[in-house]
């Protein structure tokens, strides 16, 4: 099998060709692993990340919060049950779990996820200059992806810092 690379993270972004077939085989990946030991936390997560990808929202909310009731410690389990429960409008326990996630890995490679998560939420209540400095930080960190930015950028602009969301905009041209 080829190894986890680049082309699993462009179909994470949705940038890459057959894109169904990868989100399959991260299904049956998740699978093989549970089939193997199924109070692995990280192959409820992994199972709960293939679901996301197929927008199974309600089914991956539960497989991450399996994930974490195995484990309360790990640290992006907590970040994806606030993730998923964003996406599902349920903001306060949302950023809850942000928050929780940030305690347990303060200097996590995947902060900015968290951080931006934080501002999508921060943005959806209405709280636009909490929102705009969140997805600042989330836009700052060196692995941002460009759909970060352009969270920073929708932010900057909600709160009406038009000069700061015109600077994401360019990075994200450039």
């Amino acid at each position: 099998e080829k190894p986890v690379g680049l082309d699993d993270l462009q179909h994470f972004l949705d940038l890459g060709a057959d894109r169904e077939a990868h989100i399959a085989r991260a299904i049956d990946f998740a699978q093989s692993c549970l089939s193997l030991d199924p109070l692995d936390p990280q192959g409820h997560w992994a199972f709960g990340r293939a679901l996301m990808l197929r927008n199974e929202v309600g089914a991956a909310l539960e497989a991450f919060e399996v994930a974490t009731s195995l484990n309360p410690s790990f640290a992006i389990g907590q970040y994806s049950v606030g993730f998923a429960r964003s996406m599902i409008g349920s903001t306060a326990s949302s950023d809850e779990c942000i928050e929780n996630a940030q305690r347990l890995s303060p200097l996590d490679p995947m902060r900015f996820a968290m951080l931006a998560t934080h501002a999508f939420n921060s943005a959806t209540t209405g709280q636009y200059a909490k929102a705009a400095r969140l997805g600042g930080l989330a836009a700052a960190h060196p692995n941002a992806q460009f759909h970060i930015v352009a969270s920073a950028s929708m932010c900057s602009a909600l709160a009406g810092d038009n000069t700061v969301a015109a600077k994401h905009a360019r990075r994200l041209r450039e």
